[in-house]
């Protein structure tokens, strides 16, 4: 089976080239789509010396943001022929050694998800607000999508590829924690298998959080919308 783990990035030199030793040790191929950055990551990828034979790059000249990097990973795995794809961050909040625990599950199941929230997972290095707002973000995405997942914002997953194919990605319009919960959505109504792993979630060490208050209000905005289309479905 193959697996190709897709990572946005923005602004992570200081994180590219020990992640991609990781990944390329792990015997992962690895495709990085780059929002143009300013800091020469695109160009630290393109000196590794597995580029274009285990890792591979969409260097874009603009920041277009987390959903559409996303979706032009999964067109590029699918278009490739890969069986599963990974979605995970470049700043080590997630580890390459939890992705190894996950991957087993992935023959089973259509879609694993890296959770900090079922029994197990943890969050650490996190302040006051950002684990709030993580809870509550995740207990409000809980009651529109009428689901038992207990991590639905979680970046850190592996789709199967014939689950993704069943989703209209052209569809799919949001950003941050909006798409990860519009994404969830599509696939909870599919009716496909979901395996929660726990995982640790560590902060970044490195480098500057992508989180601001336009992806947290739009986040809010594409789960209300979600959970108005659940609520009408039901009547």
């Amino acid at each position: 089976m193959q697996y190709l783990v897709i990572v946005p990035t923005y602004n992570e030199s200081e994180n590219i080239k020990n992640l991609i030793k990781q990944l390329v040790n792990a015997e992962l191929d690895c495709l990085f789509i780059d929002d143009g950055s300013p800091d020469n990551t695109a160009d630290l990828i393109s000196k590794s010396n597995f580029y274009n034979s285990k890792v591979f790059l969409i260097n874009r000249e603009s920041k277009k943001g987390y959903a559409t990097a996303c979706l032009e990973g999964f067109t590029y795995g699918l278009d490739k022929g890969y069986d599963y794809i990974i979605q995970m961050d470049a700043d080590f909040s997630h580890s390459v050694s939890d992705l190894e625990k996950m991957i087993p599950f992935s023959n089973n199941y259509d879609l694993v998800i890296g959770s900090r929230y079922t029994k197990g997972g943890k969050t650490l290095g996190w302040g006051l607000f950002r684990t709030n707002l993580s809870k509550y973000a995740n207990i409000f995405a809980r009651l529109m999508t009428r689901s038992k997942i207990k991590d639905l914002t979680s970046g850190f997953r592996i789709y199967k590829s014939t689950t993704l194919k069943q989703l209209n990605l052209l569809d799919i319009s949001s950003e941050g924690y909006g798409f990860l919960v519009e994404v969830l959505d599509k696939i909870l109504r599919s009716n496909s298998l979901i395996k929660e792993v726990p995982i640790t979630f560590n902060d970044r060490k490195f480098g500057e959080s992508k989180m601001s208050y336009r992806v947290i209000l739009d986040g809010i905005k594409t789960t209300s919308k979600i959970g108005f289309r659940n609520f009408k479905l039901l009547q």
